[in-house]
């Protein structure tokens, strides 16, 4: 009984930790707000959690750039979950998480770097359309858009595997307009962000 027991508890760590973890990404920006689509998938399709962002757009306040939502339909949960979102998205969290991530860069890089090389990304879809009013200043805007997001998509595939991505870039020379399509799904087993904690935060522990 007992060498039952410990199979059936061996092989429920096991489906754990090869379960896959999806994150899909959908971004729209088709006007002066940008709409972000949010969707978690894992316990083998059991668990599959979707969120909207329908407003989101960048301001200024007291002269630094934070990213802002409005949520359309008053839902408190919707509302928590968004506000804790909008705060990782603020200037001075960002530069707080770099300041740890500086101090304990020794600890966390090579986790971090075994774990990307985990991630794969699969459906990736880019589709930009821009103009400027001005044929001449658009093929040249068309024509470093591209090299940007060659040079962009070299530097992510050396981290991650990307596997067919498909990029659009169209200009667009009768009126001044910024377009943008995104999707994509990034994909890593729980296994691996098990092996990169279990690298992290011993190491964390003591050094604190």
């Amino acid at each position: 009984m007992m060498l039952y027991a410990a199979s059936g508890f061996i092989f429920l760590l096991l489906i754990l930790y090869l379960m896959p973890i999806e994150i899909s990404t959908n971004i729209e920006k088709h006007s002066n707000n940008v709409k972000i689509a949010l969707g978690l998938k894992t316990l083998y399709g059991l668990l599959n959690i979707n969120t909207e962002i329908p407003v989101f757009k960048l301001t200024f306040e007291n002269g630094k750039p934070v990213l802002k939502y409005k949520v359309e339909v008053a839902n408190k949960e919707r509302s928590r979950l968004l506000a804790g979102f909008s705060k990782l998205l603020t200037i001075e969290e960002g530069e707080s998480l770099y300041r740890i991530y500086k101090k304990n860069k020794d600890i966390i890089s090579p986790p971090l770097k075994y774990l990307t090389k985990k991630i794969s990304v699969r459906d990736l879809y880019l589709k930009l359309g821009m103009g400027t009013g001005d044929a001449a200043a658009t093929g040249l805007l068309y024509g470093t858009a591209w090299i940007a997001v060659g040079n962009i998509m070299a530097l992510t595939g050396s981290y991650v595997n990307i596997k067919k991505p498909r990029i659009i870039i169209s200009p667009i020379f009768d009126s001044v307009r910024l377009s943008l399509d995104f999707s994509c799904i990034i994909r890593m087993k729980t296994g691996h962000i098990i092996n990169a904690g279990i690298r992290v935060i011993p190491a964390l522990i003591t050094k604190l």
